[in-house]
């Protein structure tokens, strides 16, 4: 059944205002129950990923996209209850890292040519900061968490961060955007081969958020690993 692209932001609470909004919501209903559904069985783990059960990638990436469409919905009134009071340093690079990531820290010391610094908390991606963020800056700080990744590795709170600025992605996907997780995408299945621990969940758990509530067209190497997880469910 061919449908026209949606021409809005389509979310749960959408009231269909013709018969292609209809049968574009009904399709984000259905991925939501599937996502539900699935998230009650209790399927084989595969071989290759012994650490984490697919079952919770699913309630994971279920929970993820009831989030990310819950902020999007009540996005204005948000703003209002959580008014912005600290601003992002953004066009420092080294400054942000500090701010995202805080001191003691080889971290940002390891990324930046830093002099030692004192001890400072990192800051939690609060919905007083996120949500007061622009496109650009969206962007721009993704573009700084896959640079403090490829270095230190997926760090807890690079997963914070990370995690609550791909909540506030709109859809559709600019180009750029769908080019640029697809990167992050691959690095992130690159480290899960090599970490393990609470790294290796972080890693896995990222994975499933960004290619199910993104449906990334994932390079042929990624699709076969994503699609031998799905064979092995059905």
């Amino acid at each position: 059944l061919y449908v026209e692209p949606q021409q809005r932001y389509i979310d749960l609470d959408t009231v269909p205002g013709d018969g292609n909004e209809f049968i574009h919501k009904s399709r984000l209903e259905n991925s939501l129950l599937d996502f539900n559904r699935s998230c009650r069985e209790d399927p084989v783990e595969p071989a290759e990923v012994p650490k984490i059960s697919i079952a919770r990638l699913c309630k994971a990436a279920f929970e993820f996209a009831y989030l990310a469409n819950e902020l999007k919905t009540k996005k204005e009134w948000l703003k209002i209850t959580f008014p912005q009071t600290v601003i992002i340093p953004l066009y420092n690079e080294a400054e942000t890292c500090v701010f995202c990531l805080g001191v003691p820290i080889s971290k940002c010391m390891g990324i930046y040519d830093l002099a030692p610094l004192s001890d400072s908390d990192a800051h939690l991606p609060l919905l007083s900061i996120v949500l007061h963020l622009t496109h650009v800056e969206i962007n721009k700080l993704l573009k700084y968490t896959l640079k403090w990744f490829r270095v230190i590795g997926m760090d807890k709170q690079i997963a914070r961060w990370l995690f609550a600025l791909i909540a506030c992605i709109e859809k559709p996907l600019t180009n750029w955007q769908e080019k640029f997780l697809m990167e992050y995408f691959e690095d992130l299945k690159m480290r899960a081969q090599v970490c393990d621990g609470q790294e290796y969940i972080r890693v896995r758990t990222l994975m499933s958020l960004m290619d199910n509530y993104f449906v990334l067209k994932t390079t042929s190497e990624a699709g076969e690993y994503l699609n031998k997880i799905a064979r092995l469910r059905s």
